[in-house]
C-alpha cells in the first residue's frame, strides 16, 4: 500500500497549515461573495485530491502518481546524498540515471526518467517529499494545492474581463466541474498544468492589462512558463496564439482607421498561414516517425484493451499526413470535448465523465440554438475574449485528439481547456441575452 496509517495521521496536520494560509488570504474577499468562491474552491481541491488518491489505491491499486511518487522518493534521496543538492532537481533524465540508488527503483519510475513530462511530475514530487517526509497523501494534497491557486486565478481572470457579469455560474461551473477538481487535483501532471497555467495567464493579465505589480508578475510568468515547458511545453505555444488572437481581434474593434484594421487582419490571416505551414513542415520532416507513433498508439490501445476494461476507444481512419491531419481536425476536435458518449461507458467512474461530456454538448448546442447559428460567428468575430477561448480550445482539442486513444487519459488532458469552454459558453450566452434585452428595449420604445 503507497498510502499508509501515518499519511492519515499526517494529514489533518497539513491541511490545517495550508487551510490557516488560505484563511489569511480570503481576508482580501471579506464581505464580499468572492470570499465564498474562494474558499469553496480550496475545499472541492482538497477535497478531489483525497477522493483522487482513494481512487487510485482502493479501486484501480495503480497508477502513473504511484509510479512518480517512487521516482520522486530517488529524486529526494539524490538530493541529500548525491552532493548535488537543489541541483538534483535541474538533472536531466540521462544525469539522474548515472546517480546512485537508481536499482531500487521500479521500472516504471526508471522509464519516466527519460521522458520529459513524466520526469517533472517526479521532480514535484521529488520536492514535496522533502517536507512531507516521503508520504504519498501529503504529496497529493501539495499538488491539489497549486491546481486550487491556478483555478482560482483563472477565475479572477474571467471574472474580471467579463465584468463580473457572470459571476456566478462562472464560479459554480468552475468550482464544481467534476474533471476541474477530480482529474485536476490528483498528484499527477494534470493538477500542476492546470496551476501554473492558471498562474501563467493571471501574471500576464496583470501585465499586459492591468499593468500591476510588474516585477512580481514578471517573476510569476518565469517561473510558470520554465515550469510548463517541463510537464505540459505543448500549453505555451497553445497560450502564445490564443493571446495573439486576443489582442489583434482587441485592436481592430478599437480602430477607426480603416487602412489599420485592414493590415492587422491581413497579418492575422499571415499569420495564421504561417503558423499552419510551420506545423506542416515540422510534420513533413518527421511524419515516418509521427505515423509509426500514432500506429504504435493505434495497435497498443487494440491490444491492451480488454472487454472488461473498455477504456479505449476506435481511433480516427484518416490518412497520416499533413493534409489528412488537416481534414480530420473538426472531428477529433469534436471527439475530444463530447466523448465518451453516454453509451460508451462501461465504468462507474467514466460515467460520470460521459455526463459531463454530454452537458458539454447540450450546451453548445443550445447555444448555437440561442444565437441562430450564425450569431455564434458573429460573436466570435467581435469578441476577443470569446476568440481567445475559442482558439485556446481548438488548438487543445486537436492535439489532445490525435493523440489519445483512451477515454481515461483524454478526460484528464482535455482538463487544461475545460475552464476556457465553460467561460466561452458562458460569455456567448450573455452575449446573446444582452441582445435580446436590447431588442425587447427598441420594440417597447
Amino acid at each position: 500500500m503507497v498510502i499508509t496509517l501515518f499519511d492519515y495521521l499526517l494529514f489533518p496536520l497539513y491541511f490545517l497549515i495550508l487551510f490557516f494560509i488560505v484563511l489569511r488570504k480570503a481576508e482580501k474577499y471579506k464581505g464580499t461573495i468572492l470570499r465564498k468562491y474562494f474558499l469553496n474552491t480550496f475545499y472541492i481541491h482538497i477535497f478531489g485530491c483525497v477522493i483522487h488518491a482513494m481512487v487510485l489505491q482502493y479501486y484501480y491499486g495503480s497508477g502513473d502518481a504511484f509510479g512518480y511518487f517512487d521516482g520522486g522518493h530517488f529524486i529526494k534521496q539524490s538530493v541529500f546524498n548525491s552532493g548535488k543538492f537543489i541541483g538534483v532537481f535541474f538533472l536531466d533524465g540521462q544525469s539522474l540515471s548515472q546517480l546512485p540508488g537508481t536499482e531500487n527503483m521500479s521500472a516504471y519510475a526508471y522509464g519516466n526518467l527519460f521522458a520529459t513530462s513524466s520526469l517533472s511530475a517526479m521532480k514535484f514530487m521529488g520536492f514535496f517529499s522533502i517536507f512531507s517526509f516521503s508520504h504519498f497523501l501529503i504529496n497529493a494534497l501539495f499538488f491539489g494545492f497549486i491546481s486550487f491557486i491556478g483555478t482560482w486565478k483563472l477565475f479572477c481572470v474571467f471574472n474580471d474581463l467579463s465584468k463580473r457579469s457572470i459571476e456566478k455560474p462562472l464560479a459554480n461551473f468552475i468550482i464544481f466541474t467534476p474533471t476541474i477538481w477530480f482529474w485536476g487535483s490528483g498528484a499527477g501532471k494534470d493538477s500542476i498544468a492546470l496551476g501554473f497555467l492558471g498562474i501563467l495567464l493571471f501574471s500576464l493579465y496583470q501585465l499586459f492589462i492591468k499593468k500591476e505589480r510588474i516585477i512580481i508578475n514578471i517573476i510569476y510568468a518565469i517561473i510558470s512558463l520554465y515550469l510548463l515547458s517541463g510537464i505540459k511545453v505543448a500549453l505555451i505555444g497553445i497560450v502564445s496564439v490564443s493571446i495573439g488572437a486576443y489582442f489583434i481581434l482587441n485592436i481592430i474593434q478599437k480602430s477607426k482607421n480603416i487602412l489599420l484594421r485592414f493590415t492587422l487582419i491581413i497579418i492575422a490571416i499571415a499569420g495564421l498561414i504561417g503558423f499552419i505551414f510551420i506545423s506542416i513542415n515540422a510534420i513533413n520532416d518527421s511524419l515516418e516517425e509521427t505515423a509509426q507513433l500514432i500506429q504504435s498508439n493505434i495497435e497498443n490501445y487494440s491490444i491492451a484493451e480488454s472487454e472488461e476494461s473498455k477504456g479505449g476507444f476506435a481511433p480516427l481512419n484518416f490518412d497520416i499526413s499533413p493534409v489528412g491531419i488537416l481534414i480530420a481536425t473538426p472531428a477529433t476536435v469534436f471527439s475530444t470535448l463530447y466523448r465518451p458518449f453516454l453509451w460508451e461507458t462501461r465504468k462507474p467512474i467514466m460515467f460520470l465523465s460521459a455526463l459531463e461530456s454530454f452537458i458539454m454538448l447540450c450546451s453548445f448546442l443550445y447555444m448555437l440554438f440561442k444565437s441562430k447559428f450564425f450569431g455564434f460567428f458573429k460573436t466570435l468575430l467581435t469578441d476577443p475574449c470569446v476568440m481567445f477561448c475559442f482558439v485556446f480550445c481548438t488548438l487543445m482539442a486537436m492535439i489532445v485528439g490525435f493523440t489519445t486513444f483512451n477515454f481515461g487519459t483524454l478526460v484528464r488532458y482535455r482538463l487544461p481547456l475545460l475552464p476556457f469552454y465553460i467561460f466561452m459558453i458562458l460569455l456567448i450566452n450573455n452575449h446573446i441575452k444582452s441582445n435580446k434585452n436590447t431588442s425587447d428595449k427598441a420594440i417597447l420604445g
